[in-house]
């Protein structure tokens, strides 16, 4: 099970420093040259709003902070909650300028909304000061919490909105977050007496699978019956090379099997 590779307990509480290979959230609109703005959204289970209002206050990443100062109690007259928090940079440029009455430029910033049950991430011209993914991973993974759906998007005025990813579940989200090449690496660098290999070699290897993040896993065997396998990105380049002796040759094919198993 997904949840079992991602360290979380039966009662699915995360536990965040188990959780080795991860992205952050915006990760794939930065991959396809998206934004410049980045969007995240998750709705959760209608009765969830004061539970979500309440962990997202407690799990708030450090840099940012609740918005007293300049909050609109018309913006979401119609919800019943709507709390903003926006980053404790912009939200003190904010404060300075409104004492000395000079306009303040907020081009750049980072906020986090809450509207009923309802999360909202924004992150203008794709700034990367601030690390909300732990924070997600905290909110989705709690058991007061039922994700019903959540998505990621780019885009911005005078530019196009894409989505590119959504899903309805929390282990769908979690499995978006991870790395899946870093895993994949990962899983090949504890086979035993396993080697770098040289790049040059990369060239002779052959395609065998592709991971969910679109790289693929090569393998060759030289002329001496040495086992290769390689890692490469969607572009043809190489990110990993290794071998192994004969002896160990089982041992790597084990790990292979474990990739496609857990990561295509």
């Amino acid at each position: 099970m997904l949840r079992e590779r991602l360290g979380l307990t039966a009662k699915g509480k995360y536990r965040c420093q188990e959780m080795r290979k991860q992205r952050d959230w915006y990760w794939q609109i930065r991959k396809t040259g998206g934004g410049p703005n980045y969007y995240f959204a998750a709705t959760f289970a209608p009765d969830d709003a004061q539970s979500l209002s309440t962990l997202v206050s407690q799990h708030l990443p450090s840099d940012f902070v609740l918005n007293k100062e300049f909050f609109d109690p018309d913006t979401y007259q119609h919800d019943l909650l709507y709390e903003n928090y926006l980053d404790t940079r912009t939200y003190e440029k904010m404060l300075d300028a409104k004492k000395t009455d000079e306009p303040a430029s907020t081009w750049i910033y980072s906020q986090i909304d809450v509207i009923d049950h309802k999360l909202y991430i924004e992150i203008t011209f794709g700034v990367d000061w601030y690390d909300q993914t732990n924070f997600i991973i905290a909110l989705v993974t709690s058991p007061d919490l039922t994700l019903c759906n959540w998505q990621v998007a780019g885009g911005g005025d005078g530019y196009n909105w894409v989505e590119v990813a959504q899903g309805s579940s929390t282990d769908e989200l979690l499995d978006y977050l991870q790395d899946h090449t870093q895993e994949a690496i990962a899983i090949l660098e504890s086979v035993p007496g396993i080697k770098r290999a040289h790049h040059r070699d990369f060239k002779n290897s052959h395609a065998i699978m592709r991971l969910k993040d679109g790289s693929i896993v090569r393998t060759w065997k030289n002329f001496f019956g040495v086992d290769h396998v390689f890692v490469g990105d969607i572009n043809n380049k190489i990110i990993y090379g290794g071998f192994v002796k004969s002896i160990h040759s089982e041992d790597l094919n084990q790990a292979i099997e474990r990739i496609r198993r857990d990561w295509t």
